[in-house]
């Protein structure tokens, strides 16, 4: 699992956005390092758990604001949302039932999920919000 990190690529210039997804990535990135760590002094479920509280208040933010401006694609924005927050939803029952989850799996698909939802799906909303004003 690869350590994820913030770059002006991620940055969408909503200042509210921007703190949210680096709260996000630091997250991910304390989910894969408390995975990877014998010694951590916190467990992987802390993280996924503050993950999904995050992604969850983040998801109604941008949302919201995609309705009161108007953005067009908001169904299949919101849809990608509900997908993630499905699957880490998932993961932590996995976790209920059989009392551990497979960090790996988990850190690949979080990772994975950062990078291509902010360099492609997030940027779709950019210019959107920029033109209405939302900086």
């Amino acid at each position: 699992m690869t350590k994820l990190e913030w770059t002006e690529a991620h940055r969408i210039g909503v200042p509210a956005i921007d703190e949210d997804h680096q709260r996000i990535l630091r997250t991910v990135d304390a989910f894969i390092e408390s995975s990877m760590e014998r010694k951590s002094t916190s467990h992987p479920v802390e993280h996924l758990l503050e993950l999904m509280r995050c992604a969850y208040y983040h998801f109604r933010l941008e949302e919201r604001l995609m309705q009161q401006t108007g953005f067009p694609d908001i169904a299949r924005h919101a849809v990608k949302h509900d997908e993630l927050f499905e699957s880490l939803l998932g993961y932590f029952r996995g976790y209920l039932k059989f009392g551990t989850c497979d960090a790996v799996e988990v850190g690949d698909f979080l990772t994975h999920w950062f990078a291509e939802h902010l360099l492609d799906a997030d940027q779709a909303y950019k210019a959107h919000f920029h033109a209405h004003g939302i900086r």
